[in-house]
């Protein structure tokens, strides 16, 4: 059986006090509870702040390092297609100009070396072509040097941006996933909110910020640092590159331009050499014809003195032979009759003077016929000498071709203010004149009887010759051809062209 009422209502109580011990130790510990909730919210807040403004700061510095890798990119692509360009117009100049020039200033050598020996001589031609030669030959080296540091510098930008591009693509994709992150909620995964656009102007002015500052939340992070620093190194590399392109470029164009310009120079004085040297040739061309055709009037004369001077003798030899006869029969007069009387003593007379007319005659004879001899070497030399500078004016007409003198001045048609058909008409030499004809009244190899007939009748003809002036033939390997030209042997007219082609070799 239980206590009494006092017992029982004690222990009611104890109960009743238990509960409020308890009421009160749970109310301190909620209480306890919820000051460290707070705490532990406003923690996670600010973590979870700290995260999302270093996102957004990761987001604006990748967006700027984007924008900077863009720029530099596009920079250095232009640059990768001006370099090509450049070396495309260096190609097409070795290939055109440079080569056409190279092709007429050795074909002019090769011609000039086949002039006969004592042509060949170290003339103001052959120095300016030595010197044209030695400068493209020069220039060529120089511009294939040329397209080979083009060729690096194009393989140095092209591995840039390759390494720009490969940067370019990873920031693209860690700032999608990094503005992806900002939409991320811890209940309900990614909600989508979108990430801040910036302008224009906005991004210029981000631009304009020190790109390679750490955030001020972690001050002592330097992978941050050191992630932008990679970049801006790899974007300081394209700079510098670029710079250096750009002064192989203006290098290579002020080059080439002096270069141009200094064959324009060396074609210009080779040609004006020339056209200097055939003119000279045709002159003494001529002036040698001239002294032919003076020495030819000379041998005529001298045939007909011969002529006159051998007529004389013949005609000498009669009357002696008469005296020499007219003595004979009178020494074989009786001995009392054979006296010095005054007909022997004339006819002793008559024979001595008639002997020294005789001597007289024949030594006249040998000393005309001795002229002779030395008039026709002179001439046969002198004819040698016109045959020699025929050649070598053939072969000097021959280097100004219209072909050739075209592609030697490729290079600079549109800046003499001529056209090249007016050019190349310019750089034409003149005809050869013509040279003596060996023939007829007035030739070196005439007979006497020509001669006496010219003496008689008179030149009642002029010589009529046919000279050749040299063009290039693809028809035949190692011939030239050249057209006709007749000339009429009347004073110095100048040859004009006829119709016909004929071909020699020398």
């Amino acid at each position: 059986m239980r206590g009494s009422t006092p017992d029982w209502e004690a222990a009611t109580t104890r109960v009743l006090d238990a509960a409020d011990s308890t009421k009160s130790v749970s109310a301190a510990a909620r209480d306890s509870t919820k000051e460290l909730q707070k705490a532990l919210d406003e923690s996670t807040i600010s973590a979870k702040q700290t995260v999302e403004q270093l996102i957004a700061w990761k987001v604006h510095k990748t967006r700027q390092l984007q924008r900077r890798l863009e720029q530099c990119l596009g920079e250095s692509q232009r640059m990768h297609k001006r370099l090509a360009e450049v070396k495309e117009k260096v190609e097409v100049f070795v290939s055109g100009p440079l080569a056409n020039a190279l092709k007429v200033a050795r074909m002019r050598a090769a011609q000039r070396a086949k002039r006969p020996s004592r042509e060949r001589i170290n003339d103001k031609v052959q120095t300016a072509l030595e010197q044209e030669l030695q400068q493209l030959g020069h220039t060529q080296e120089i511009t294939t040097q040329y397209t080979a540091d083009l060729n690096a510098h194009m393989f140095q930008l092209a591995q840039i941006v390759a390494s720009l591009n490969a940067d370019l693509q990873d920031k693209n994709r860690a700032v999608e996933l990094d503005a992806a992150c900002l939409g991320v909620s811890a209940n309900k995964g990614t909600t989508g909110v979108p990430v801040a656009v910036t302008t224009g102007e906005e991004e210029a002015a981000d631009d304009d910020e020190d790109i390679e500052s750490a955030p001020s939340l972690h001050p002592g992070n330097e992978a941050d640092r050191q992630w932008v620093a990679e970049t801006m190194s790899l974007i300081e590399s394209a700079s510098t590159a670029m710079k250096d392109c750009e002064g192989v470029i203006a290098k290579i164009k002020t080059d080439v331009e002096k270069r141009v310009t200094g064959m324009d120079a060396a074609a210009r004085a080779s040609t004006e050499a020339l056209n200097t040297k055939i003119k000279n040739t045709a002159k003494l061309q001529l002036q040698l014809n001239n002294k032919l055709r003076q020495l030819g009037e000379e041998k005529k004369s001298l045939d007909g003195q011969i002529a006159d001077t051998k007529t004389a003798l013949e005609d000498t030899k009669e009357p002696l032979a008469v005296v020499e006869k007219r003595l004979a029969l009178r020494q074989q007069r009786p001995a009392k009759e054979d006296i010095l009387d005054s007909v022997s003593v004339a006819l002793s007379e008559e024979k001595n003077k008639l002997q020294q007319r005789v001597s007289s005659l024949t030594t006249t004879l040998e000393q005309l016929e001795e002229q002779k001899k030395s008039l026709m070497e002179l001439a046969d030399a002198m004819k040698q000498e016109v045959h020699e500078k025929s050649i070598a004016f053939r072969i000097d007409q021959g280097c100004l071709q219209p072909t050739e003198a075209e592609a030697a001045l490729a290079i600079t048609t549109g800046t003499s203010g001529k056209t090249k058909s007016a050019i190349i008409a310019a750089l034409k030499p003149q005809p050869p004149p013509p040279p003596a004809s060996n023939t007829g009244a007035g030739g070196l190899g005439g007979s006497s009887r020509n001669h006496r007939q010219g003496r008689k009748g008179g030149n009642k003809g002029a010589a009529t010759h046919r000279y050749r002036q040299p063009t290039q033939s693809s028809s035949q390997a190692g011939a030239i051809s050249y057209p006709v030209i007749s000339t009429t042997q009347s004073g110095n007219r100048l040859p004009v062209l006829a119709k016909g082609p004929i071909t020699a070799r020398y």
